[in-house]
C-alpha cells in the first residue's frame, strides 16, 4: 500500500478507537506504519509460511494464535535477531483493535494518559513497549510527515451556538482608556476573532451588532437560541489579573473554567473565577447581561489594561485577536468542535514537495493549508520561487500557470496572507511539475 491507501484503510478506524480510548490515532497509526512498513509486511510464520496480519509487532497470541519470526531486538545496546511468537489476526481490523486491548494494561497508563501524541510515543519506548531507542523519534517523525494529527479528533457533543455580547458595542462608549488602548476596540478585536475561530469550529455564532443596550443584547441571545453567552471586556483599576464572572446558571461555571483555559493559553497567569454578585434586592445576578440572558453566560476581562505588567498579552491587535483564538481554542475542547482538515491530497502534495527538496517545513503547511486556515504571504512567495527556480513572484506565478495569477500576485508577499485552500490547491500544482 501507498501511504495514502493505508490513510484512507485505517485512519477512520484510528480515530474511532482514539474517541473510545484516548489513544491518540496518530500514534496509532505511525505504530503500524513503522511495524509493518505500511501494511507491506506482516511477521509472517517461518516454517509455514502463515501471515499474522499483526501491524503493530505485538508478541504472545491473536485471534487465531500466533507466527514464529525472527525480530530485530536491541539488548543491551546490540541490535541482535531473536525467534519469537507473534500474535496473528484474521485481518489488520483485528490487530488495530487487540493493539488498543493490549495497551489498556497499567503499565501503559502513561502512554494513555499523555497530553500530546509525541509525549505518548516517547512514554511507549519508556513504558517497554519496543527495545529500539529511537522508537519514539521514529513515531514522531512520521507523525510531522504525514500530517497524522489530522485524525486525532474528538467525537463532537453536539453543534454549539453562542452569542457574543462586545461590551460597548461598535461606535458606543469607549471604556477604559489607557496608553493609547481603548477597552471599545480591544473588545471588538478579540470578540470578532473570538468568533471567527469559533466558525472554523463548526459552531454557529452569532455577533452583537451595533450598540445595543445591555437588555437588548441579553434579548438577542436569547432570541437566537444560543447555547452560551460570552460578554468580552477589558478591565483597569490598578488590577493584576484575568478575571471571568459567570451567571448563577446551571453550566456557567464550566463556560467560566472553559474561559479561564483560553485566558491561561493566551499568556494570563493570574486568574480568577468569580460567581456575579447579587443585585441590589438579593434575588438575580447585579450584572445584566448575566441576569437577563437564559443561557449559561460570562463576562471575560482578559487583564488590566492600566497596568503595564498585566496588559503584556493585549498591547497590540494580534495579542488581541489571540486572546480570542485561544478562548475559543479552549471552548472546543470542552464543549466540541475540530477545525477543518488538511486534505489527503494536499497532504500527499505537501510531503511530496518536502522529500524533493522544496520545503524544509512541512508541519506549517500541513497545519495551515487548509479550509478556514490563513498562510504567510511570504511563505508563499519563496515557495512558489523555490519550486520553479525564479527571482521573483511574479515570474514563478507566470511560470506555474495558475489561473488566478492576480490572486497570487497580490497575496504571495510578506505582509499578506493568502487563503489555506488556495495554498492547498497550489501546493498540489507545484507537486505535479516536480
Amino acid at each position: 500500500m501507498t501511504p495514502q491507501e493505508f490513510l484512507k484503510t485505517l485512519g477512520p478506524a484510528a480515530t474511532q478507537l482514539y474517541q473510545k480510548t484516548g489513544i491518540f490515532a496518530s500514534v496509532t497509526l505511525a505504530q503500524a506504519a513503522l511495524e509493518s512498513g505500511w501494511l507491506k509486511k506482516f511477521p509472517v510464520d517461518k516454517y509455514t509460511g502463515k501471515i499474522s496480519y499483526n501491524a503493530f509487532g505485538i508478541k504472545g497470541f491473536g485471534t487465531v494464535g500466533s507466527v514464529t519470526y525472527d525480530s530485530d531486538e536491541v539488548i543491551n545496546g546490540q541490535r541482535i535477531s531473536v525467534e519469537s511468537q507473534f500474535r496473528s489476526y484474521n485481518n489488520y481490523y483485528e490487530s488495530m483493535a487487540d493493539h488498543h486491548k493490549f495497551l489498556e494494561a497499567d503499565k501503559y497508563k502513561p502512554v494513555r494518559n499523555a497530553a500530546t501524541p509525541e509525549e505518548a510515543s516517547r512514554q511507549l519506548y519508556a513504558c517497554g513497549y519496543a527495545t529500539d531507542p529511537e522508537y519514539p523519534a521514529k513515531l514522531i517523525r512520521i507523525i510531522s510527515q504525514y500530517g497524522l494529527k489530522q485524525y486525532d479528533v474528538k467525537e463532537d457533543k453536539k453543534s454549539m451556538k453562542i452569542y457574543i455580547d462586545k461590551g460597548h458595542g461598535e461606535d458606543g462608549d469607549p471604556g477604559a482608556c489607557n496608553d493609547g488602548l481603548i477597552e471599545r476596540d480591544m473588545t471588538i478585536i478579540t470578540g470578532n476573532a473570538l468568533g471567527k475561530r469559533l466558525e472554523e469550529y463548526g459552531w454557529g455564532v452569532v455577533l452583537e451588532q451595533g450598540n445595543l443596550e445591555i437588555t437588548e443584547s441579553a434579548n438577542a441571545a436569547n432570541g437566537c437560541g444560543a447555547d452560551l453567552c460570552i460578554s468580552v471586556h477589558y478591565n483597569a483599576g490598578g488590577g493584576d489579573r484575568g478575571e471571568v464572572i459567570h451567571s448563577w446558571k446551571s453550566g456557567a461555571v464550566e463556560l467560566a473554567n472553559a474561559v479561564a483555559q483560553g485566558l491561561k493559553k493566551a499568556g494570563q497567569t493570574k486568574l480568577k473565577i468569580i460567581k456575579c454578585k447579587a443585585n441590589g434586592k438579593g434575588t438575580a445576578e447585579h450584572f445584566g447581561i448575566l441576569r437577563t440572558t437564559k443561557m449559561p453566560a460570562v463576562i471575560v476581562e482578559p487583564c488590566f489594561i492600566d497596568n503595564a505588567a498585566d496588559r503584556i498579552i493585549a498591547d497590540t491587535m494580534e495579542e488581541q485577536k489571540n486572546i480570542g483564538i485561544c478562548i475559543a481554542d479552549a471552548l472546543a475542547e470542552v464543549y466540541g468542535g475540530s477545525l477543518a482538515k488538511t486534505d489527503a491530497a494536499t497532504v500527499a502534495a505537501i510531503n511530496a514537495i518536502h522529500t524533493a527538496g522544496v520545503s524544509s517545513s512541512p508541519d506549517y503547511w500541513l497545519e495551515n493549508a487548509a479550509p478556514g486556515k490563513q498562510v504567510n504571504g511570504g511563505y508563499v512567495g519563496s515557495l512558489v520561487k523555490k519550486a520553479t527556480g525564479k527571482t521573483t513572484v511574479a515570474e514563478a506565478i507566470d511560470a506555474l500557470q495558475l489561473s488566478n495569477p492576480a490572486y497570487w500576485l497580490e497575496h504571495a508577499v510578506p505582509g499578506k496572507t493568502a487563503d489555506g485552500k488556495f495554498v492547498g490547491y497550489l501546493i498540489q500544482k507545484i507537486a505535479k511539475i516536480l
